[in-house]
């Protein structure tokens, strides 16, 4: 292999350099270090002006491609060449743009790019509307950004004359791409439902897939793994799977998210058949909740409120699952079991297809099915796989949702007769209530009763209207157990 000479590659490094610069959150951005232009026939006397000022980190300077006729049907394009080819499997590149006045919304439309290898165009063309642009606080320069997974050395910036005027114009202030800051890539547990990591698409990697529909979804360099799919301007965005068999009776369902403070309340909501699990965080307090919900005829919501989470606020990342195996759901946040909890439903309802995902103000990555409730050490093993630096035990407030440890439970079933029951309920079999303490608590999790028992007969107050409800006895054993109770009243 033939050596460089040492000043060639001193000259080549400085070179380099001078387009090369890292971001404040370690990303390496690189400029366009040179340039060159094409003209399609119909475009003979538009013209690039200055066209060197849309080279290098200048944000300031800029090119003109100036439309100096009516030019229908012809256009003309600037070439901006980065000094190295961009490999990484996604990269983000953002395109400076203006108009001296702002862009007219006539230009929009009228704009393309598309990146290529070498002479080798990757076919990812691309044209720039106003829903995919974001004006400056000025609006005299605007940006455009978008994602690929190509590799790439240049990008081509198109105007196309169309039906516009004489002297229109279009600047190019700079062009750079990025490569996606620090993440983390974990190994999800074997033969998936479904999987959804997003990069830049939302095909199902599992075996029997069941690829994602888009109508509005929205990716983002920051997922926790390379790519992610996120809503940033507070619009819900959305995804959905027709065919998407429902999960049976047993199902796993692992997902990472985390809020965008500063634009209002987050959410993002996963519907599979009759279970939708919803991640909120609310701007004013600070604070999580990830909710549970049955949507069958009489739908049953088992709500996890959260602490004031620093950890959130700083918009970290969090690994949420959730597990079922009639009667019990049990929830991880980040590798540890936080709570579990009755939720029975008998009998399970028949299953049907489909799937959906709504996000707003948040980011979500790597979706997971299973049809199968994944034991607490293989959860803690998907979480270590990700290699996110040690958080701690999540805890949570309130008595409604017991912690606890990391593979193993306390919680026991609880039989209750008769059920339904008008008010009166008998205790039977494990545990001897006798000196324990029994709450009532609704399908939201809020306590609204609480007794200490003399006897295995509880008489709920006649002030509680009818309902599903849960019967918790913390018994003296150390031991928690549950059972679902049905009130009617005469």
């Amino acid at each position: 292999m033939k050596r460089l000479k040492p000043a060639y590659t001193l000259a080549l490094f400085l070179f380099i350099s001078l387009f090369v610069c890292k971001t404040s959150r370690g990303q390496t951005r690189t400029y366009a270090s040179s340039q060159y232009s094409e003209q399609i026939i119909g475009c003979g006397s538009c013209q690039i002006l200055n066209p060197d000022g849309a080279v290098g980190s200048n944000h300031n300077d800029y090119s003109t491609i100036v439309i100096n006729t009516s030019a229908l049907g012809g256009s003309i394009s600037q070439f901006l060449v980065f000094p190295q080819m961009q490999t990484a499997p996604v990269s983000k590149i953002v395109i400076g743009l203006g108009r001296g006045r702002g862009l007219a919304l006539k230009l929009l439309g009228h704009i393309s790019v598309m990146t290529y290898q070498g002479t080798a165009t990757n076919g990812d063309f691309r044209i720039i509307d106003s829903t995919s642009i974001s004006y400056q606080p000025d609006s005299v320069q605007a940006t455009y950004t978008f994602l690929t997974n190509k590799k790439y050395d240049r990008v081509e910036i198109t105007l196309d004359g169309g039906i516009l005027s004489l002297g229109d114009s279009l600047r190019i202030y700079y062009a750079y791409n990025e490569t996606p800051p620090p993440s983390f890539c974990g190994t999800p547990p074997a033969n998936p439902y479904g999987y959804y990591p997003f990069e830049l698409s939302l095909r199902d990697v599992s075996a029997n897939p069941h690829h994602g529909v888009n109508n509005n979804i929205q990716y983002t360099d920051r997922g926790i793994c390379q790519a992610g799919i996120a809503d940033t301007s507070g619009v819900s965005r959305k995804f959905f799977v027709a065919d998407r068999p429902s999960l049976p009776q047993e199902f796993t369902i692992a997902f990472w998210a985390k809020s965008i403070t500063g634009k209002g309340n987050s959410k993002a909501a996963i519907t599979f058949g009759h279970w939708e699990v919803v991640y909120e965080r609310s701007e004013a307090f600070g604070k999580d909740s990830v909710t549970v919900i049955y949507t069958g005829d009489i739908p049953i919501y088992q709500r996890y409120p959260m602490a004031a989470d620093p950890t959130s606020s700083q918009q970290r990342y969090h690994q949420y699952v959730f597990t079922y195996k009639n009667p019990i759901i049990s929830y991880y946040k980040d590798g540890f079991l936080v709570s579990e909890a009755p939720l029975d439903i008998t009998p399970y309802p028949v299953l049907f297809t489909g799937q959906n995902l709504t996000i707003r103000n948040a980011y979500l990555d790597d979706l997971v099915f299973y049809d199968r409730a994944l034991t607490p050490t293989a959860i803690k093993a998907y979480w270590d796989s990700y290699n996110i630096p040690a958080m701690g035990a999540p805890v949570l407030p309130g008595a409604a949702f017991e912690k606890k440890a990391a593979g193993g439970t306390n919680t026991q079933a609880l039989e209750l007769f008769p059920n339904p029951t008008t008010g009166r309920i008998n205790i039977s079999g494990k545990p001897d209530p006798s000196g324990s303490t029994i709450t009532l608590t609704d399908i939201f999790g809020k306590e609204v009763f609480r007794v200490t028992s003399a006897s295995r007969t509880l008489n709920i107050p006649s002030s509680i209207p009818p309902g599903s409800y849960f019967i918790s006895v913390y018994g003296r054993d150390g031991k928690i157990y549950r059972g679902k109770v049905i009130l009617r009243r005469e």
